[in-house]
């Protein structure tokens, strides 16, 4: 049973601005231009020379960015195919290689 008063500091802790994006449906949108994060609460758009890393673990996609943010495609969350032609697209659009490997900046 969790108390009250770790159940309140969670909460003011994860209401800061910096977790806005964190907890909430997100919408990827993947264009010409870039890739964009939607949620009704904020909007970031990465253009293609934003976008340093891609890796693919276990059918979960990471894309690094030069802000060191990650984002993050769960294989539950995309069917393989949308999963795989968003990928190519990255590819294309950067140039970047796939990484098979979890990336260690995630657990550092």
């Amino acid at each position: 049973m969790v108390s009250d008063f770790y159940k309140v500091n969670i909460k003011k802790l994860y209401s800061l601005k910096i977790y806005d994006n964190y907890f909430c449906n997100t919408t990827i949108v993947v264009n010409d231009e870039g890739i964009a994060t939607l949620t009704n609460i904020c909007e970031v758009y990465y253009k293609w020379n934003a976008l340093k890393k891609i890796y693919v673990v276990d059918g979960n996609v990471f894309i690094e960015t030069f802000m060191r943010d990650f984002i993050f495609l769960a294989r539950d969350s995309l069917n393989e195919i949308l999963c795989k032609e968003i990928v190519d697209k990255i590819k294309t659009n950067t140039g970047i290689q796939v990484t098979t490997m979890m990336p260690s900046i995630i657990f550092a």
